[in-house]
């Protein structure tokens, strides 16, 4: 297909129709094209060196920057959204979204017509954006309000507490990727629900250039507001940090983190354009690049693990304490060998 040829999907919350460039076919991007999710029709993996492969053709075809890091998800349905963007949303899903139908029939019925803004707000908006950004404050206020905010003897940033926060399971806007494609391929293929195993998952390639770098001093004295504003000031879609070695599973993930305004995408709340897009969309290249993850490729990840082919494990991925105690659960299957 061509970048002019528009898809008959229309997106329910927004009522636009969404355009699929051609990227993969004009770059020569090697696999089969499937349907995977929101991502649209991208390559698909079934195997390790076929997904290296593909993985290698795009770095070389993304841009003249090549790829900034990879994120892999186990389930294909999964929307590319922050911790923060899901847990603001949450509540206004339950409460407005379960009645929005009878809302506007009621609306109707006295001639008024509902802002457009509250049906988007479903997948990204400006309104989202602001809720996150409250939310933001409110956290880190309660985390140093509850002593949270040093380690070390030295005053965290912002950026700093959110991922320390991040790493102990709070909703933050930061959105891990890792430098390192398997530990990426890694996240994509292994799950603690053994239903999404025969589910396709997805690695996503974020390009370099339209990215802001956040240097380790920059992140480490200015706020959370003054980073992205900074980002804007220098057009930039979003940004990328890599922190100091804060944890451990920083350093096994080769990990780092995505600084996005919420925007609303086909594919999740990111504010990049892949190659699915709205319509009013005038691009033909995107920012970030798909790959689909099929449950062959998941099969033979797992035997690649349990043989030792790969050093990647849970207990390696996540070689902290709560890592350690998760990986030795009580409803988890001995590791030893007979």
């Amino acid at each position: 297909m061509n970048t002019a040829t528009t898809s008959n999907e229309t997106s329910e919350v927004t009522n636009l129709k969404i355009r699929e460039l051609d990227w993969y076919e004009r770059r020569s991007i090697p696999g089969d094209r499937q349907l995977l999710g929101s991502f649209g029709h991208v390559p698909m993996a079934t195997s390790i060196p076929e997904f290296i492969r593909i993985a290698q053709v795009i770095a070389k075809e993304a841009d003249h920057n090549g790829i900034c890091g990879w994120r892999g998800q186990a389930d294909c349905e999964w929307v590319v959204q922050s911790g923060a963007a899901r847990r603001v949303q949450g509540p206004w899903l339950e409460h407005f979204g379960r009645d929005y139908e009878t809302v506007q029939d009621m609306l109707r019925l006295f001639g008024v017509k509902a802002a457009r803004d509250a049906v988007v707000l479903m997948q990204g908006s400006a309104q989202h954006e602001e809720m996150v950004c409250e939310y933001e404050r409110l956290l880190l206020n309660e985390a140093r309000v509850n002593g949270f905010g040093h380690q070390d003897g030295r005053h965290l940033s912002d950026l700093e507490l959110l991922a320390n926060l991040q790493h102990h399971g709070a909703a933050t806007r930061l959105l891990d990727i890792t430098k390192n494609l398997f530990v990426a391929l890694w996240m994509a293929t292994t799950s603690q629900d053994p239903d999404l195993d025969n589910q396709p998952g997805v690695v996503i390639a974020f390009g370099q250039a339209p990215l802001r770098t956040i240097s380790a001093e920059f992140a480490q004295k200015k706020s959370l507001t003054e980073v992205m504003n900074s980002m804007r000031e220098e057009n930039r879609r979003a940004g990328y940090w890599i922190p100091s070695k804060l944890n451990l599973r920083i350093v096994a993930q080769s990990g780092f983190f995505l600084l996005s305004p919420i925007a609303n995408q086909p594919w999740g709340t990111v504010n990049l354009r892949g190659t699915r897009v709205w319509e009013t969309e005038l691009i033909d290249d995107p920012d970030c690049y798909f790959i689909g993850v099929a449950p062959e490729l998941k099969a033979e990840m797992r035997d690649a693990q349990k043989y030792g082919l790969l050093p990647y494990a849970e207990n390696t991925i996540y070689p902290d304490l709560s890592g350690f105690a998760a990986y030795h659960g009580a409803m988890r299957p001995l590791p030893y060998r007979r």
